[in-house]
């Protein structure tokens, strides 16, 4: 099953094809303990020369200034790194805590399982809200041990299963348990958490922020590219253990049920985003709404596209499960022959939480509904931010045709705001203006907007932008994407997939080319247009008492030579930052801010470092002496009298 194990990555093992041999696994987890032993270690050595130094200055070995500043810096650098290291848990899900008087039938297959499978004692059973299944071990407060196991099961997951399929999915997930494999992923999922927090908090920190960047480049790809392939034998090991228990005929009939279903309720997922999107909340409670869906006279006929979709789709490198048609065919059971069996007319929800059923459903319910608000408020604010850029923007253009950039900027925020059909009409009259067709970044938008009036003209626009313009990779596989796993089911196939999958390996290669800061030797000054550079300079005319000088790189990469990405670095003036109570934070807001209203340029990404907080000093030396100035000495936008227009090149 898909499982969201403690490290919130699955967890999974390999019988059907052969037993995962003990040494593989204690490779797997030696080299996940490198990455914490790394960390532990540059958090140790940094506390310990800023103790030295410190003992230095006070015992009056050295008085000079800078070695109690530097003292004070690294010891408290190594204070901190360490607390936050020790204080790491994963987030946790919308969930119902399951006690033995709640559900005793399921509490009692639970420990049928773990009796014939000789597995710990399981300590929590958690109903959540996902369509799902999992086991989990939660970290301990020392680093090194595994805390209390647990099982997750998702309540929309039961609703699609019968008492037998449940049981075979919790064989599944107790094969996992019995594998230990639930441990070796706990420790996976420290590594990759503190790989993150340690490039978050070493950034621009000198050598050690150079020593963590040049490990985790290594060490994060590595340790990824071994646990994928590790996960997915153990996939098939924990398959085998459910078969042994449940049988190989209701364990494929659990894996097809999983593959024919989960879109319905992602479909359900979708239909909450767009109503927090739109600004309220879902007319039902999600559970509801599922089982209407679920009732739905074609749900059939799109269960079964699923299925078949499923079915003819191919082991995929990146992913910690097998290929369905794979799994079956290590369980005995001939893909061909796969059928998705009706639903059943109890679901294994009634009859394994009775007599609870509907007041655990009503309490996972309210949970739900809490985060929803939750993510409502936020929403809510987002909109009227949205809004009122969106009014302000008509307004500066008011009588005018909106340029490629405008155009891109409005038909965005139309779509920020669930306005497709509008966003959509924008962009259709723009092509209609420009002798050369769309822009990339206007094409693109065009495609997320078509995808959401399930248009699979579409998908087209997007893999043509991504083709010609690599900045839009990742936008068009996630696009595409979610419009497969939902709408656009008939339209999978495994060359699109393979496709999708090497945009986003393209941008991710991209990504952390990126994130390794500007070299000198990859700077070189712009090639903006004159209307591009005027464009820029309009719209930072809006901080002109912020800022004091602006230079713009560009940036080439070697690892996607055809990316054009822009370095622009803004010096503050100083009294925009003297006298704030966070003048860091204050900085990094303003970067924010000129990213979204400069991020609109149809040839170009781009990184805003502002000066002197937001960025390091070497990356803004290399940009002031490889780019260009702007002249923000004359901050005034240009006038309106015409459309203007940037040609698509």
């Amino acid at each position: 099953m898909h499982h969201v194990h403690q490290a919130r990555q699955d967890d999974t093992t390999n019988t059907g094809i052969g037993t995962i041999p003990p040494g593989e696994q204690r490779r797997l987890l030696l080299f996940a303990l490198l990455g914490p032993a790394f960390i532990t270690v540059l958090s140790t050595a940094s506390l310990a020369a800023g103790a030295w130094l410190l003992w230095r200055v006070f015992s009056h070995h050295s008085g000079h200034p800078s070695q109690l500043i530097a003292g004070v810096m690294l010891a408290w650098m190594g204070l901190a790194l360490a607390w936050r290291l020790l204080k790491l848990r994963p987030e946790e899900d919308a969930h119902v805590t399951l006690a033995r008087e709640d559900a005793p039938a399921l509490w009692r297959l639970v420990d049928e399982l773990a009796e014939k499978l000789r597995t710990p004692r399981i300590e929590t059973l958690r109903l959540t809200a996902d369509f799902n299944a999992a086991a989990a071990q939660r970290p301990a407060r020392l680093p090194l041990l595994g805390g209390p196991l647990e099982i997750h099961v998702g309540l929309p997951f039961m609703l699609t299963l019968g008492r037998d399929e449940l049981r075979a999915v919790l064989a599944h997930e107790m094969g996992h348990v019995s594998g230990r494999h639930t441990r070796t992923s706990l420790f996976i999922w420290r590594a990759l958490a503190q790989a993150e927090l340690a490039r978050e908090m070493l950034a621009g920190a000198g050598l050690a922020g150079y020593l963590a960047g040049r490990f985790y480049a290594w060490y994060v790809p590595a340790l990824q590219r071994r646990a994928l392939a590790f996960s997915r034998r153990e996939e098939f090991a924990a398959d085998a253990a459910a078969a042994a228990i449940a049988g190989q005929t209701t364990v494929a009939r659990a894996l097809c049920v999983m593959e024919a279903h989960a879109a319905a309720w992602n479909e359900v997922m979708r239909q909450a985003h767009q109503a927090l999107v739109q600004g309220h909340l879902p007319e039902r409670p999600l559970f509801q709404l599922f089982r209407t869906r679920l009732r739905a006279p074609e749900h059939e006929r799109k269960a079964t596209t699923w299925l078949a979709r499923a079915l003819r789709a191919q082991a995929d490198d990146d992913d910690t499960h097998p290929a369905l048609a794979d799994r079956l065919a290590a369980l005995g059971v001939n893909p061909a022959t796969a059928t998705l069996p009706p639903l059943p007319r109890t679901s294994a929800l009634d009859t394994l939480l009775a007599p609870n059923a509907e007041r655990l459903e009503r309490a996972l319910s309210q949970i739900v509904e809490a985060q929803l608000e939750e993510v409502l408020e936020l929403s809510s604010e987002e909109r009227r931010l949205a809004e009122q850029a969106l009014k302000e923007l008509r307004e500066r253009l008011r009588g005018h045709h909106p340029g490629p950039e405008d155009a891109s900027a409005m038909a965005r925020l139309l779509l920020r705001l669930g306005r497709p059909r509008q966003a959509l009409a924008l962009l259709n009259d723009l092509e209609e203006r420009l002798p050369r067709g769309l822009p990339p970044l206007a094409l693109a938008l065009r495609g997320v907007a078509r995808l959401g009036l399930n248009d699979a003209r579409g998908g087209h626009d997007l893999l043509e932008a991504a083709a010609h313009f690599p900045d839009v990779a990742l936008m068009a596989a996630e696009e595409i994407g979610t419009w497969l796993d939902g709408p656009g089911a008939a339209h999978d196939t495994p060359r699109l997939r393979h496709e999708l999958g090497r945009l986003r390996e393209m941008h991710e290669r991209a990504s952390e080319e990126l994130q390794a800061g500007p070299a000198s030797a990859m700077l070189r000054p712009p090639r903006l247009s004159p209307a591009e550079q005027a464009w820029i300079v309009a719209r930072l005319a809006r901080h002109d008492d912020a800022i004091r000088a602006v230079h713009v790189a560009e940036r080439r990469l070697r690892s996607v030579p055809a990316w054009r990405h822009l370095e622009v670095l803004v010096h503050t003036r100083p009294g925009y930052w003297l006298g704030s109570f966070n003048g860091a934070e204050k900085c990094m807001a303003l970067a924010q801010t000129i990213a979204e209203e400069i991020g609109h340029l149809q040839r170009f990404t781009l990184t805003v470092r502002v000066m002197p907080w937001a960025g390091d000093a070497q990356s803004a030396r290399r940009i002031r002496k490889r780019g260009q100035p702007l002249a923000l000495h004359d901050f005034t936008t240009p006038r309106q009298d015409a459309p203007r227009r940037v040609t698509n090149r």
